[in-house]
């Protein structure tokens, strides 16, 4: 039977909470994102994104060497099935 090698992802969503001094919400806000000090972020698992399919290699540890292989649409039901929740996935 043949083999394949699939990647797939999903968006996890990444917060921090963190108090800054500003004479204003719209300078926090600014304060905020320009902050590029993530060393206390938490990653949100309870609100992951769906599962995708971003590749297929056919051949078993492929990814990126073996011959790629078109990713197949698969109905949102069935992978849901599958799953066993009640969330749909996407299989681009």
């Amino acid at each position: 039977m043949p083999e394949f090698t699939l990647e797939t992802t999903y968006r996890l969503p990444v917060f921090r909470q963190r108090t800054y001094e500003a004479e204003t919400p719209e300078a926090a806000c600014r304060l905020a994102i320009e902050d590029y000090d993530w060393s206390d972020q938490k990653e949100d698992y309870e609100s992951s994104g769906e599962t995708f399919v971003t590749g297929i290699w056919q051949a078993a540890d492929a990814a990126y060497r073996g011959s790629t292989v078109s990713v197949p649409r698969i109905s949102r039901r069935y992978c849901s099935a599958k799953r066993g929740t009640s969330k749909s996935c996407s299989v681009c």
